[in-house]
């Protein structure tokens, strides 16, 4: 029987080896050095990005190199670094005009390949096996690839193994956290500060009403310029913000993630804290939320509310849950909110723009199912879809902003992809739920319901938009790791 509760604490005593190799969270890598680690790289990034396009790859690659060195002495904080910009790292896009080599990619793959020189893990793949959701997972990226591989493109297979991000992240902050349990404060504490700050670029933008690449003077060579969102204006409150995520629907997922994480972070590791911070913190997700004009997150809001309020099942939350939902209503029957009420009743007025976009996504995912009846088993292929959609190609024409995760996953890569994606939803939803029911650490439930109310959140996202690679799954692939590593420890305590 294991002893009762594990702490995920900051106090942690690692071994001389763990230190010596960078796993360790020693004195080298205090609070306060992660907090400038984190602040300083993301100051670092914007301003690499500020460089013209060929001058900036090469400033980013040699100082991705130089980290990748470093991390063999200090990989724990190199680790932290990239959690910590995650969605900073997206303005850099594509090295050298290669489409499929991203920023984020090339940083993954090279840090993975210093993980294993470093540590060489037997127990690598034992996670595999002994984890169905990251079995799961890992199967729907080999589905891809070979379906892919069926295809005989190229750019299928870059797009299949793209899909791997969420993974190696899942993996690299697993054994980052089974190495040394300090190292889950760390980990939460980096995606805090970082995404502080994108929220806090994105109030500027709000703000300002100006892209942030131009308050910044970031270039971005992507195929969608951000400014044009802020053109729009469909609650009243000004254009659509997107701050560094690009698409206003990705920074409204991500900036509601980052300010809830926060409140978890309160929660766990500052219980002193004023509590009225902790329940500030998601009214202010949803105001980021509100600010970018995006539609999809706020629905993804009812199902992942009630998810919390079962979970939680106290009447603090209900009643907590409940008042918050009275003053979004209470803003929107006023018109205080002046456009939110008129936006939403238009949105299903048959006669409006705005139902031809509701409805015109239904059409989308309609077409991407008839595209999925045509190749049931391997589908279309990895990102086909889209780069056909991107240049015009007749039918594909309109699907080029892809809509629906679900549906895009079932046309691109059929059922085998399809099946194994839905095994890693069901398969991670039913190992949390054994978290927040058997484990007896305090720290560690509220890590369980930290990550429940998280993939609640972007599975129910995923219905409008496409988070099969990102900072948005990733950072939250990163705090699912932490839970596992966490429950693996305290589980293999001895009586």
């Amino acid at each position: 029987m294991p002893a009762p509760g594990i702490s995920l604490s900051y106090k942690s005593s690692p071994t001389a080896a763990l230190a010596k190799r960078g796993f360790a969270s020693n004195r080298s890598a205090s609070r306060s050095s992660d907090r400038v680690i984190v602040i300083a790289g993301v100051v670092a990034i914007l301003l690499i990005f500020r460089l013209p396009e060929v001058a900036r790859d090469i400033a980013f690659v040699t100082v991705a190199v130089v980290g990748f060195g470093l991390a063999f002495r200090y990989f724990a904080q190199i680790w932290m670094l990239v959690l910590g910009t995650l969605p900073i790292i997206q303005l850099q896009g594509s090295l050298f005009g290669v489409a499929k080599v991203s920023a984020i990619r090339f940083l993954l793959m090279g840090l993975t390949l210093v993980f294993l020189l470093l540590r060489k893990p037997r127990g690598y793949w034992t996670v595999l096996t002994r984890r169905v959701g990251v079995l799961a997972l890992g199967l729907f990226i080999f589905a891809n690839i070979l379906s892919a591989v069926h295809l005989g493109q190229a750019d299928a297979v870059f797009r299949s193994v793209a899909y791997s991000e969420p993974f190696l992240v899942f993996m690299l902050t697993y054994y980052m956290v089974r190495q040394d349990p300090g190292n889950a404060r760390r980990v939460l504490r980096a995606l805090v500060i970082g995404g502080l700050c994108v929220c806090i670029l994105g109030i500027v933008e709000f703000m300002l009403q100006q892209s942030i690449l131009d308050v910044l003077g970031v270039s971005y060579s992507g195929t969608e310029d951000p400014r044009t969102y802020l053109l729009e204006d469909r609650y009243g409150l000004g254009g659509r913000i997107s701050s560094t995520f690009i698409q206003p629907v990705y920074a409204a997922t991500g900036f509601f993630i980052y300010t809830l994480v926060s409140a978890f972070y309160l929660i766990i590791y500052k219980p002193k804290f004023p509590r009225f911070l902790v329940v500030l913190a998601p009214i202010f997700g949803v105001f980021l939320v509100l600010i970018t004009g995006s539609r999809g997150p706020l629905v993804a809001l009812v199902p992942t509310t009630l998810a919390f309020t079962l979970l939680v099942g106290s009447k603090r939350a209900v009643l907590a849950v409940i008042g918050v939902a009275v003053v979004l209503f209470g803003l929107s029957a006023y018109d205080v909110l002046p456009g939110l009420r008129a936006y939403w009743t238009e949105s299903i007025n048959l006669s409006s723009q705005q139902s031809a976009n509701v409805f015109g996504r239904v059409d989308l995912t309609t077409m991407l199912l008839d595209i999925f009846k045509e190749n049931p088993v391997l589908g279309f292929g990895p990102g086909m879809i889209q780069k056909l959609g991107f240049g015009g190609s007749g039918e594909f024409a309109r699907l080029a902003g892809l809509e629906n995760q679900y549906a895009v996953i079932l046309a691109e890569g059929g059922i085998l992809a399809g099946s194994t994606y839905l095994l890693f939803m069901l398969a991670v939803f039913g190992h949390l739920l054994k978290v927040r029911r058997t484990s007896q650490g305090l720290d560690l439930k509220y890590w369980g319901l930290m990550s429940l109310v998280l993939f609640t959140y972007v599975f129910a996202g995923a219905a409008f938009a496409n988070f099969l690679v990102g900072p948005v799954l990733n950072t939250v692939m990163a705090i699912y790791a932490v839970t596992v590593a966490g429950y693996e420890t305290w589980a293999n305590q001895p009586a």
